[in-house]
């Protein structure tokens, strides 16, 4: 009981500092947060799955959920997939000038097409304009943003892939799975494993010890 209190303590305070943009505090905790080892191995290595199917340098499309805090710790506590940059789909949907998203890219939001010429500006502007891979998670807590981009949106496993064009989805899918994908850890019981877990970024491969 007490292990999940300092958990959930972790989690309440990035979520603070998640609200505050303040990423120094949040590489900070995230770092804390890895080495105390208390937090699920579970959740841990299936977000780790699900960037773990990104193509470099790709948008990872969230909202604020717990896979924000487990994708933290998988970038700033352990040091892995930090070439994927991970929005808030409000700042892709509404962009704004006073968003730190935007002040990071360096652009005037205001030469962005509108929602009536784009359905969504900020991905047009990363997809389009930029030629990076987006996707969207599937752990998202808004199901109808992801339900009003559905016709653009191809499954690869655990993310979408948006494409304004139709393509073979499902050899992706099946590289995922059958190369990607750290899948031993559904066959374990279904308990808390407080043990650490440390991965190392130049193979993606995983231990426990």
């Amino acid at each position: 009981q007490r292990q999940m209190c300092i958990r959930d303590s972790y989690i309440s305070d990035l979520t603070y500092y998640h609200h505050k943009k303040d990423m120094d505090k949040i590489k900070e905790l995230a770092r804390e947060w890895y080495d105390s080892g208390l937090f699920s191995h579970a959740f841990l290595f299936y977000f780790y799955n699900e960037c773990s199917g990104l193509k470099k340098d790709a948008i990872l499309v969230s909202d604020l959920n717990l896979g924000t805090y487990y994708r933290y710790l998988l970038q700033y506590g352990i040091g892995l997939f930090t070439d994927v940059k991970v929005v808030d789909v409000a700042d892709l949907r509404n962009p704004t000038q006073e968003s730190q998203l935007w002040q990071e890219v360096g652009i005037d939001v205001q030469t962005l097409p509108d929602a009536k010429t784009v359905r969504c500006p900020g991905l047009w502007y990363f997809a389009e304009k930029e030629k990076r891979p987006v996707y969207y998670t599937h752990f998202f807590y808004r199901r109808d943003l992801l339900e009003e981009m559905k016709d653009s949106l191809y499954s690869e496993g655990l993310v979408f892939r948006y494409s304004s064009k139709p393509y073979n989805n499902l050899a992706a899918t099946r590289k995922n799975f059958e190369q990607n994908y750290l899948l031993d850890y559904l066959r374990h019981p279904l308990i808390e494993d407080l043990s650490l877990i440390h991965i190392s970024e130049p193979t993606r491969h995983a231990q426990i010890s």
